[in-house]
């Protein structure tokens, strides 16, 4: 009797094995089957994305290799897996602009980071009170900076914040720093997130389980009772916005103010090696500031140069680095077939460092997006907020953010790289966003 069950026992465990390697087999043999030309071939069970996984590289890196591959070959996508998840990179710009396309039901956004969805007016009067509460935080900021090295990376990303967030809310960083991790997920979390939806609910149903909001709702409660209307969480009082929305707005602004914080960083250091643009811009500032006291949002358009600079930035730098989506039914359309449930990716990343869509595209050079040169940029070759319009809350707030830390600075400040300096920058591979691995230095002289 124990021998059979043995010789059950054995029986089953080979057919699992045979199963499972028969499984996985199939799944790994997708692109063959369906004609579409595919990156290297993948390994168990990580696919093609094992160096993401274990943070050797980032993932808009990863998704950059596989674009000047599948470009190289003259494909208008490409395949590759996420564990054992197909993917698609899309190449063609066509495809491209549907995938991205608000309109286009075909495809549902998998990204759930935060959106600021808030009405006209409001969004104009809560950028007002960012303007004024950002002046503030910078002026906080570079009270103390004298002549020599400066890191300029723990500067923003500690003490800009917390005096964002204190003049913005009126809280402390302490109070808040839990709503920031709330969509914090790890590497891994976050690829597993994206291929399967169901262990995606699971970990926002862990995390919304250990969400502490108490202070946060506390104070918010106490807002309402204030007279102070001069900051955003006051104007979203004033709005009716609910306690839950209200802290999604408040998840969503202050991840945005790292966001810019890190273009901010990229700018400098783009900068302090091309001191000629430096020179132009800062002369551009002290004409307007001459002129004016900045009180409102709308006087920023006046300065054209920064804007050029400010835009090239976001093109060597985009702040969505790589958008994906999932298809919602079977897509044929444009003698392209795409399979219900299939990932797709776009990776912003390559297509502004295409040589094809840029000339010299690792160069910082605004001037492409200058008054007469603007008109030859194609809206599908330029996507730095992943399809978003340049017009919504988030992207205004980002660039309202640049330009007022900016015009700050080049006004105090004279860039130039040091001795401590990175001589070319590393990203973050831990990061799915654009983010400095090395602490950025920059040496400076008080004006």
């Amino acid at each position: 009797m124990e021998q059979d069950w043995f010789l059950y026992s054995i029986t089953l465990f080979t057919f699992i094995v045979i199963f499972t390697f028969c499984y996985i087999r199939h799944v790994f043999t997708y692109f063959e089957r369906k004609r579409i030309s595919s990156t290297t071939h993948p390994n168990f069970p990580f696919g093609n994305i094992y160096d993401v996984v274990f943070q050797k590289t980032p993932m808009f890196m990863q998704l950059w290799k596989f674009y000047n591959r599948f470009k190289r070959k003259n494909c208008k996508l490409g395949g590759f897996y996420v564990f054992l998840k197909p993917a698609v990179l899309i190449i063609d710009s066509q495809l491209t602009k549907a995938v991205l396309s608000a309109d286009n039901n075909y495809f549902r956004d998998l990204d759930d980071a935060n959106r600021s969805d808030l009405n006209g007016k409001l969004s104009d009067k809560i950028l007002d009170d960012i303007l004024k509460g950002i002046q503030e935080a910078w002026s906080q900021t570079t009270t103390d900076v004298e002549d020599g090295e400066v890191n300029f990376s723990e500067m923003v990303d500690l003490k800009l914040v917390e005096i964002g967030v204190r003049e913005f809310f009126g809280m402390e960083t302490e109070h808040f720093r839990h709503l920031n991790e709330k969509r914090m997920l790890g590497n891994f979390q976050k690829l597993v997130s994206m291929c399967y939806a169901e262990f995606g609910i699971f970990f926002k149903k862990f995390e919304n389980k250990n969400k502490k909001l108490s202070d946060v709702v506390k104070r918010i409660d106490e807002s309402r009772k204030s007279d102070d209307n001069d900051n955003v969480l006051q104007t979203l009082l004033v709005g009716g916005y609910s306690v839950s929305e209200i802290v999604d707005v408040m998840i969503c602004l202050t991840d945005n103010l790292k966001k810019a914080n890190n273009l901010v960083l990229f700018t400098l250091y783009e900068l302090s090696i091309n001191k000629e643009i430096q020179e132009d811009l800062r002369g551009e500032i002290k004409r307007f500031k001459k002129s004016k006291l900045l009180s409102s949002v709308s006087q920023l358009e006046e300065l054209s140069y920064l804007e050029t600079v400010i835009y090239e930035t976001l093109r060597k730098y985009p702040l969505k680095p790589f958008v994906y989506k999932i298809c919602t039914t079977d897509y044929n359309e444009n003698n392209f077939n795409l399979s219900k449930d299939l990932l797709l990716f776009v990776s912003i990343f390559g297509i502004h460092h295409d040589a094809q869509n840029y000339v010299n595209a690792e160069l910082f050079d605004p001037d492409r997006f200058s008054e007469e040169n603007e008109k030859f940029i194609d809206s599908a070759k330029y996507l730095p907020f992943g399809g978003a319009s340049k017009n919504d809350l988030d992207s205004r707030y980002v660039i309202l953010l640049m330009k007022l830390a900016l015009t700050e600075l080049l006004l105090k400040f004279e860039f130039s790289l040091g001795k401590k300096s990175c001589k070319s920058l590393r990203f973050d591979e831990s990061s799915f966003e654009l983010k400095s691995k090395d602490d950025v230095w920059l040496k400076v002289k008080v004006l």
